[in-house]
């Protein structure tokens, strides 16, 4: 399905640079298109394990990156693993054991994604208009976003080093 969503992605980027007016379906096909191409930047010698990797495709693919923004993918990503790591360990370590998703773990992967995402404050609701402040259930402010802060999975390193042995 990525390779699918990726390949008219790139047919859809190539027709718009000739268009000046896009229909919205060609905006929303060209949106999700730039959010799975945030979704599969890794930083160079780290990569993911696969249960990560199969959470971040799976939040792309089945269209829970939609309500984020482009630029903001990255950082949904981060704060998703973690979140996934505390709270679902077991659904992961399955996912990682067997490298498949089976039908009851998608269900629960779908569910903690969705829950996510209204936690982290999506920005768009579900037909793609931008969500106004105070309509979302937002833990993160928009301030709170633009500051130099750590980040997630900075902080949880930290705690884990920080955790005796």
């Amino acid at each position: 399905k990525l390779r699918l969503d990726l390949s008219q992605f790139r047919d859809l980027e190539a027709f718009a640079q000739f268009g000046s007016e896009l229909d919205p379906e060609t905006q929303k096909a060209l949106t999700r298109g730039q959010r799975l191409v945030e979704l599969l930047k890794q930083k160079e010698r780290e990569p993911l394990p696969v249960a990560d990797q199969v959470a971040s495709v799976y939040s792309g693919t089945g269209g829970y990156l939609d309500r984020i923004k482009v630029e903001r993918v990255g950082e949904f990503l981060a704060d998703l693993r973690v979140r996934l790591h505390s709270e679902q360990a077991e659904l992961l370590k399955r996912i990682e054991d067997t490298g498949k998703l089976e039908d009851e773990d998608e269900k629960a992967l779908g569910a903690a994604i969705a829950d996510f995402v209204d936690d982290f404050g999506a920005d768009f609701d579900e037909h793609g208009e931008p969500v106004e402040a105070g309509e979302s259930d937002r833990v993160k402010s928009e301030a709170g976003r633009q500051a130099p802060a750590r980040t997630a999975v900075a902080e949880a390193a930290d705690d884990k080093e920080a955790t005796p042995a």
